[in-house]
Order: C-alpha cells, then structure tokens, then sequence
C-alpha cells in the first residue's frame, strides 16, 4: 500500500505490485464543489476508458510557506492511482498517455483553463511534484517529500527563474520529460508545422486511438511545456528518448562542421519528417 505522510496511515486502498499501476498528480479547481467535479469526471472518463480507479488522495501541503500571489491561486492537489488489467512498462505508460489526454479535452470541453485543471504527471514511472515556490520551500510545502519512506531511483530537481510575470502552477518547471530554459527562436514555425502535421500521424502502438491524443501540443503552455508535448509523443510512439531528441535539437553541419557521414545522413532523412527546435536551449 501506499503511506500517508506523517501520520503514517496506510491508505483504505492496496496497491499492486510496483510498475502494476499508475499514479496521477492532479492540479484541479480551488473551489470544493468544482474540484469534486473534476475528480468524479477523472473516475468515469478513467472507467470509459478502460481504466480501474485504484484510489485517490488529497496531497498534504503547509501553504504557510508561499508568498501570497503563490497561495491565492495554488489549486487544490490530489493524487490518483489507476491500472489497466494485466498491463506495465510502456504499454501502460501509453495507455495512461492517452488517458491524459482524453482528460485534458474533456476539462477544455467544461471550460476549464490550465489554471483550473492541469496533470502535471500520470505515469507508472514518474511523479512530478511541483509549484510556484523557491526551492527552500519545496519540501516544506509537499510534506510527502520529507517522509523517509518515499524512495526513488532517480530525482530531478529543478528552479527555474521565471522572467513570467504572472505566477502560475501548471507553468512551472518540470514537464514530463524534461526541464529546458525555453526561448525556442523558431517555435511559431514548430507549433505550426506540427498542427499541419497532425492529422496524418499515424502509429501501430496507437492504432485508431491516436486521434485521441489530438490537439498533441497545448498552446497554452510555455515554449518548453510545448516542446515536451512533441517530445513525449515521439518517445510514446517508439522513439528511444535520444533518437527523439537527436530529431528535435540535431546537431549543427555544413561546410564549417565536420560530421560523419552517416550521421549526416541521419539528420537529413529527419529533417523531412521534423524541424529543428532551435534557440539557445540548456
């Protein structure tokens, strides 16, 4: 099962075998009665989909450490836990991918904006905790992060010094696969040619499914949130994660920079199917 911090109850619900399920982080409405919306939504479209609701848990915070822009507009924070019958490893990531998405088109269709519904992560690999607050603040506010018993193979801390003026949770920093400094010079040309792009994608992993990963970038988003919807849809779709990013960022050549042959073989061939996302990226 699963601990809740501190008081170090277990949870009213067992959990499968690690790998077995996936866990969502949910960023949902300040108000009670819509952020109860929201989460009964999650159940039923989780249910259509396939999906087994394992469980859910509000995340324990101490918002006593934001500023006060940071805490007006902090979402309420829950947790849930869904399987798939009998399925791990990339075919459950890709399932709970899709479920993502299909959640993400049904809080649009209610009219709810990313301040009021945002996943910052559903996944059976990782879990992004994350908010509006310095980095002193983190594991003061997600006491979760304190507890001895949360126990990760790798973790990936990021601040990013926001040159937003406006404080907002779904935009900070980490994505689902990365943390990037953004200014991607060429970005309305990418989100334009990718829209183009996505009424022909078609995958054997996705079959006709696919199209329920439409629109696959949120123009919402910062450069780097956008940037990550592509690269988290080529990785989905087969990619290893350096093949998808030798795709996205390829390395300078021409006349100035020697590279082999075959390597510039490569990039030629991707140049046709991908632009580069080029800029001053970290």
């Amino acid at each position: 099962g699963m601990w809740l911090s501190d008081s170090m109850v277990v949870l009213k619900f067992p959990l499968p075998a690690e790998g077995k399920y996936g866990a969502g982080m949910l960023f949902l409405p300040r108000d009670e009665k819509h952020s109860e919306r929201a989460r009964k939504m999650i159940s039923e479209k989780t249910v259509q989909e396939g999906g087994k609701v394992l469980g859910r848990r509000e995340v324990p915070v101490q918002p006593d450490c934001l500023g006060e822009m940071a805490r007006e507009v902090m979402p309420s924070i829950w947790q849930v836990f869904i399987s798939y019958d009998g399925l791990e490893g990339l075919p459950l990531e890709r399932r709970l991918y899709l479920l993502r998405k299909v959640l993400e088109n049904e809080a649009a269709k209610l009219g709810w904006a990313l301040e009021d519904f945002y996943i910052p992560s559903l996944s059976s690999r990782t879990i992004v905790y994350k908010g509006m607050f310095a980095a002193p603040q983190f594991d003061h506010f997600f006491i979760d992060l304190t507890n001895a018993d949360l126990v990760s193979a790798i973790a990936v801390v990021h601040q990013r010094y926001s040159t937003n003026t406006f404080p907002s949770w779904p935009l900070a920093h980490p994505f689902r696969f990365m943390a990037h400094n953004g200014e991607i010079n060429t970005l309305r040309g990418n989100i334009n040619k990718m829209a183009s792009r996505q009424g022909r994608i078609s995958s054997d992993l996705f079959g006709p499914e696919i199209k329920k990963l439409l629109p696959i970038i949120n123009p919402s988003l910062s450069d780097s949130g956008v940037f990550d919807n592509v690269f988290e849809l080529l990785t989905l779709g087969g990619r290893s994660m350096e093949h998808a990013i030798m795709m996205m960022v390829p390395e300078a050549f021409g006349a100035k920079y020697h590279i082999s042959e075959a390597k510039r073989s490569f990039f030629e061939y991707h140049s046709s199917i991908m632009e580069p996302w080029d800029g001053p990226a970290a």
